[in-house]
Order: C-alpha cells, then sequence, then structure tokens
C-alpha cells in the first residue's frame, strides 16, 4: 500500500513537469528546454499561472475488529506404565581352563653373512655439454597508430531526492516462567566381597654378553674436476617504440550552445634504439674435493638382558560394587515464549530519476600490429658422451651355518571349576497418574490498526502561455 503511495506521487510530480515544458515548447518554439538555466530569462515574462484540483493520495489508519486465535496452556493428567528393578540372587558354577607354563630346551641352526670387500674398475659414458652458435629467422610484431572520429551518445540520470515515512507492527518475543516435575531414574550402589584365586607370573631378569660384527662408517676425502655454468653480462642494442605526442587544445561546443576548451593528447610513435644488458652462459672446469663414506668391520660386545617368568598363585578379596535403579519425582521448572505486538515507524528514503540524451565526438587512437621478419643468432646446448674410469669398493658376503641352545616355555591346558553369585534384575511394571501441561487453541476478539489509503483534493499553481 506504501509503495503505490509513493509510485502515484512520483508520477504526478512527473505529470506536472512535463506539462510545463510542453506549454513552452507549443506557445514559443524558439525556446530552450525548462532543464536548461542559460535560455530561461528571455521567455520568462510572457508564462501565466492558473490554478488547478487533483486529487492527491493521503493515508490514514482505521480501527478494525478481526478473530484471531491464540495458545493457551491447559493443565491434563494422563496413566503411564513405570518398570521398576527387582534384584534375584542365584548361585552359578562355571568350568574355566588355565594355561600351565613348562620350560624346555632346543638346539637351533642359523646362518651367519660375512663379508669379504675388494675393490672394481667401472667405464662409464658422460654427456658433457658444448655450445654451438646458431643463425634463425624470427617474427617481430610492431604496433602502429591509426586514428579515426566517432559520434557517441550517452545517457545522463537526474536523481530527484525524498523521504517517507513507514509504520509497521512487529511482534516482540516475552519469556515466561512456569513449574512442572519429571521422573528421574537414579542408580544406588550396593557393595559385597569375594574372594578370588589367580595366576601371578614374576619375573626372573639376569644378563649375558653377545658379540656382534658392526659395519662402522669412516669417511676418505678424494678430490675431483666439474664443470660449472656462469652468467657473464653482455651490453646489446634493441629498438624500441616510444609515443613522444603532446596535449592539443580544442574548443567544443555543448548542447546549451556554451564553448569550453578541452584538452586531447596527439600519439606520435617513434623508433629509439636502446642499450640492454644480456646475461650469457659460460662454462669452465673447477676442482673441487668430496667426501666417500667406507663401510669397515669392527666386532662390538654387547651386555644383553634376559627375563624369564615363574607361576604363582595368588589369592585375594575383592569388593564389588552393584548399581540398582531408585526413581525419583523432581520439580522443574521452564520458559515459554509469547510474541506481543509492538508498533514501531521509519524513516525511508526515496529516490526517482530522469533521463536525458547528449551525443559528443570522439577521437579514438588505435595500435594495429605489423608483423616483420628479424635475422638472430643464438647458442644451442649440444651433449656429447665422453668415457670416464672409476675405481669402486666392492663388498660381497659369504654364509655360514651355526647352532645354539635356545629355552622355551611350552603352556599345558588345565581345566577347573568355580562356583559364584549371580544378580539379576527383573523389570516388574507399575502404572502412575502424571499431570503435563499443553497449549490448547482458543478464538480471541481484538481490535487493531489498518492503514488506509483515501484521495483527498489539492489546489496546485500550473504555469500557462499569454498567447
Amino acid at each position: 500500500m506504501i509503495r503505490s503511495l509513493l509510485l502515484l506521487t512520483s508520477v504526478a510530480a512527473v505529470f506536472s513537469t512535463v506539462d510545463v515544458a510542453e506549454a513552452c515548447r507549443r506557445c514559443r518554439p524558439g525556446c530552450a528546454p525548462v532543464c536548461s538555466t542559460s535560455c530561461d530569462a528571455p521567455c520568462a515574462p510572457e508564462v501565466q499561472y492558473v490554478e488547478k484540483t487533483i486529487m492527491v493520495p493521503v493515508q490514514t489508519y482505521e480501527t478494525r475488529t478481526i478473530t484471531c486465535t491464540e495458545m493457551q496452556p491447559e493443565v491434563r493428567q494422563k496413566t503411564v506404565t513405570v518398570y521398576r528393578c527387582v534384584p534375584e540372587t542365584n548361585s552359578v558354577t562355571r568350568t574355566y581352563t588355565v594355561m600351565v607354563p613348562e620350560t624346555l630346551t632346543k638346539t637351533v641352526e642359523y646362518t651367519v653373512r660375512k663379508p669379504v670387500y675388494g675393490t672394481q674398475t667401472v667405464t662409464k659414458t658422460v654427456m658433457v655439454p658444448s655450445y654451438e652458435t646458431r643463425e634463425g629467422v624470427r617474427d617481430v610484431c610492431r604496433m602502429v597508430p591509426e586514428t579515426s572520429t566517432k559520434t557517441v551518445e550517452y545517457t545522463v540520470c537526474k536523481p530527484v531526492h525524498g523521504t517517507k515515512t513507514v509504520t509497521k507492527t512487529v511482534m516482540v518475543p516475552s519469556y515466561e516462567t512456569r513449574e512442572g516435575t519429571n521422573t528421574v531414574c537414579k542408580m544406588v550402589p550396593e557393595t559385597s566381597t569375594k574372594t578370588v584365586t589367580y595366576n601371578v607370573c614374576k619375573p626372573v631378569h639376569g644378563t649375558k654378553t653377545v658379540t656382534k660384527t658392526v659395519m662402522v662408517p669412516s669417511y676418505e676425502t678424494r678430490e675431483g674436476t666439474r664443470t660449472v655454468c656462469k652468467m657473464m653480462p653482455e651490453t646489446i642494442t634493441k629498438t624500441v617504440c616510444k609515443d613522444e605526442g603532446a596535449w592539443e587544445e580544442k574548443v567544443v561546443t555543448d548542447c546549451c550552445g556554451c564553448s569550453k576548451v578541452c584538452k586531447t593528447w596527439a600519439p606520435n610513435i617513434v623508433q629509439v634504439e636502446v642499450p640492454c644488458t644480456v646475461m650469457r652462459p659460460v662454462t669452465e672446469e673447477v676442482p673441487y674435493t668430496y667426501k666417500v663414506c667406507v663401510m669397515k668391520p669392527v666386532e662390538k660386545t654387547y651386555q644383553v638382558a634376559t627375563c624369564t617368568y615363574e607361576t604363582e598363585v595368588v589369592s585375594k578379596d575383592v569388593t564389588c560394587t552393584v548399581m540398582r535403579k531408585v526413581t525419583e519425582e523432581v520439580p522443574y521448572s521452564y520458559k515459554v515464549c509469547v510474541m506481543q505486538p509492538v508498533e514501531k515507524t521509519y524513516q525511508v528514503a526515496t529516490c526517482t530519476y530522469e533521463t536525458e540524451v547528449l551525443t559528443k565526438d570522439v577521437t579514438c587512437t588505435v595500435m594495429k600490429p605489423v608483423t616483420e621478419q628479424v635475422p638472430y643468432s643464438y647458442k644451442v646446448c649440444v651433449m656429447k658422451p665422453v668415457e670416464k674410469t672409476y675405481t669402486i669398493p666392492t663388498c660381497t658376503y659369504e654364509t655360514e651355518v651355526r647352532t645354539k641352545e635356545v629355552p622355551y616355555t611350552v603352556c599345558h591346558a588345565e581345566t577347573r571349576e568355580k562356583t559364584y553369585d549371580v544378580t539379576t534384575y527383573k523389570n516388574v511394571p507399575e502404572e502412575k497418574v502424571v499431570s503435563y501441561t499443553c497449549m490448547v487453541p482458543v478464538q480471541v476478539t481484538k481490535e487493531v490498526k489498518v492503514p488506509v489509503c483515501k484521495m483527498v483534493p489539492k489546489t496546485i499553481t500550473v504555469p500557462t502561455c499569454g498567447c
């Protein structure tokens, strides 16, 4: 509704402005438009004003009675089934198997690998880089300027600003605290004591001496040569394009006949020789030293910890705690959200636009590419094979079979019986009456304010022609 009122007001204002402009053009064709300020002075004495009555929309509020549905709390009762846990104790005999350990000794054969060291001569083919100078032709793209003039139409939007008042009804939440009861199930501990027999393995610690052959790394320093590529600077001359243009002043006449001076850029593309520094690769042989890791055998003696286990039967008193369920009524409070209407007033900014089409001449300079072929020289890296001889250390292994006595443990299964008490719980159903609150819809009659749009007559003054 508010948008419709604003739209009607904007249309009435536009129509009144258009009527004034059309009346001025019909009576005096030589007059400038209403938007032009430089041509209004000669035509102002010939304009006369008359009064007209128009209908303007006005927004008012009326009080009306409506029927709506609201939710009201209501306390009700229902019958629910509650289960109570009843304990029951029975004696159970269980048969279990115990593994009894026994230590035995056996002879085990194992294989030992002994290293045998030597040297070997190896010939390898290495690719060595060499550079060759070659000639070629490449395409060079040069930009040539081209100037053209064209007429461009553009639209100008003039904003018309205003304000309006908007009233809205907002639902604001409010919270109410209410009371209720809840059934809670708690676990109550019960403690009992019983004697348990179990087996314990006790460790017996000791040490033994072990001799091992370990390969220890040692580093040797050797000398060699390698090819290093360095980048050396070299100065060359390149031809580049440079714009040596200047700004020119031109006189331009706008739509109202007023003259103004505008600056435009006149390009002048010339070719200039510029020195440039280029990095060229240069290779040279450089001596260097490097380290080689050689593995040498060394015998080392270690003290190794040993551990054996002995079985022992131990008994102890164990306290068992069993949880039993107990139900209890616990009061609690909860919040209910109730929505209440509140009226708020806002100031909203409005903006409408009037369009006008204008033309102007634009001078464009476009750079067009021209391709030409230019000879040049370049270096190519060619890899040539060279044979080199190296002496490398070798290591081979010989196998040897040895024997040793190894102790091991074997477990025998033994069946035993044990009697203990088992407590089970049974759920016994019981009926109970519980009160709960539910929301019930109720028809309610209330008065609200409703915005109404009415057309009211208004007298305005409109310019008319004196012809």
